[in-house]
């Protein structure tokens, strides 16, 4: 019998970073709440690096996301 690990939810959303231009990210739940890298996803030594924006009826819902010292160095 094979068993497959659930992957986490996840959705396309505009990133704009603290330096650099705005781009299209692909993040889960965990990203989107600051909770793992906005890059790789670890959840080791997170600092702020910008938000993502939400599509919404009205006008985009900005969140604050986070990022590991080496996604932030790679940009």
């Amino acid at each position: 019998m094979t068993t497959h690990q659930a992957q986490p939810a996840s959705a396309v959303v505009a990133f704009r970073p603290l330096v650099g231009a705005e781009r299209a990210v692909e993040i889960t739940d965990e990203q989107l709440h600051g909770r793992r890298c906005i890059g790789c996803g670890t959840d080791h030594h997170l600092v702020d690096a910008g938000h993502v924006f939400t599509p919404t009826g009205e006008a985009p819902l900005g969140w604050p996301v986070r990022s590991c010292a080496r996604c932030m160095a790679t940009g």
